[in-house]
């Protein structure tokens, strides 16, 4: 009886220390989400702030385009998980926000199969490795560049590579402790473990983000 009591208590104690782990790494991601809507938010803001004085018409062609974002950016951030398909839409219309300021400058394409569309996918974070690619690979540009956005299945896993014309930009290895890209990865750690495999390199022609995710079809 002495035995199964100590089994029991430590059982008990085994328990408790899983759900203190799994608790902390929940409000571990409630604040990278968090923290990446804001700067989502105030990143374009500022693109806006530009156009104002520059060009009032373009100014509320974007306005309204925003609008239409984050109406949808709002209703994906109320749950962990989003359909690809709709990351995809939010995806889109960023770009087209983007292309008021940077014109033909920046061409987006999407390579995933409509029987990936219900993948669930950690919300609002293929947004944040897309406004990296344009800031730090096409935007510098004078011709701009191509980002492009795909999914491959992998065994149980499904691989998320975005990809843009150009090399590693100079400041990659500080661009690695930024907010966006670390929260991504932090992300990615918390909900996937080391199964997510976040990687970031380039050859001669592009620059690449991949990652793997254990992702349902729902």
């Amino acid at each position: 009886m002495v035995a199964a009591a100590i089994f029991y208590r430590f059982r008990q104690m085994k328990d408790i220390a899983l759900k203190s782990k799994v608790a902390q790494a929940e409000a571990q991601y409630s604040i990278l989400e968090s923290q990446m809507q804001p700067h989502f938010l105030f990143n374009s803001l500022n693109v806006l702030s530009e156009l104002i004085y520059v060009d009032p018409d373009l100014a509320n062609a974007m306005t309204q385009k925003m609008a239409d974002l984050y109406r949808e950016i709002l209703n994906n951030s109320k749950t962990k998980f989003s359909t690809l398909e709709s990351e995809i839409s939010i995806l889109s219309k960023y770009v087209e926000i983007q292309k008021i300021r940077f014109g033909d400058r920046i061409r987006f394409s999407v390579d995933v199969s409509p029987a990936f569309y219900n993948l669930q996918i950690p919300s609002l974070m293929l947004q944040t490795l897309v406004e990296n690619a344009i800031k730090h690979g096409l935007s510098p540009k004078k011709d701009g560049g191509e980002i492009n956005l795909s999914v491959v299945k992998k065994g149980n896993l499904f691989e998320v590579c975005i990809s843009n014309t150009g090399a590693l930009y100079k400041g990659h290895k500080e661009s690695k402790r930024s907010t966006g890209l670390q929260n991504t990865k932090h992300r990615l750690e918390l909900t996937y473990g080391s199964k997510s495999a976040f990687q970031i390199y380039s050859d001669d022609k592009r620059t690449y983000v991949k990652f793997s995710i254990t992702g349902r079809i729902s």
